[in-house]
């Protein structure tokens, strides 16, 4: 007999309680991304820091302290270069997505401490932006379980 093709695995799951589980990565993005609007990196880096159960949909029981912002290097792999306004894979669950907006990352320059790398979701570009100067979205993560 001919062999059964399996599925391939869902990239994402909608956990159902405010959050989404990136199955490649394993990270848990908050589903609501624009929760918090823009805002300078210091504001970012603490509205996500602070995230717990009960605030942007979340029932989830997580506390403060279990958010952050997302590293570039995790950016990268949640961004679909390939996709465009938003450049995200395809199928994605999130709401709020901003598709021409600039999303912070927790990763300063390391060679200018007073900038840090933004996710570009029009094109998928992850570039750099002075901390002070710019207002980006928050868009927290934290790791799987």
């Amino acid at each position: 007999s001919a062999p059964v093709a399996l599925p391939l695995k869902q990239r994402f799951t909608d956990n159902g309680d405010g959050t989404v589980t990136d199955n490649q990565s394993s990270l848990v993005w908050l589903k609501d991304v624009n929760c918090f609007g823009v805002n300078k990196w210091s504001k970012a880096m603490n509205l996500a820091k602070r995230l717990k159960n009960g605030q942007c949909g979340l029932h989830d029981g997580s506390v403060a302290m279990q958010w952050r912002l997302p590293s570039k290097e995790e950016w990268n792999t949640l961004i679909d270069k390939s996709a465009r306004n938003p450049a995200l894979p395809v199928g994605y669950p999130f709401i709020g997505v901003w598709s021409s907006g600039y999303y912070w990352s927790s990763t300063s320059d390391a060679a200018d401490t007073s900038d840090a790398w933004l996710a570009n979701l029009y094109n998928g570009s992850v570039i750099l932006y002075g901390k002070t100067s710019y207002d980006g979205y928050v868009w927290p993560v934290r790791d799987g379980r």
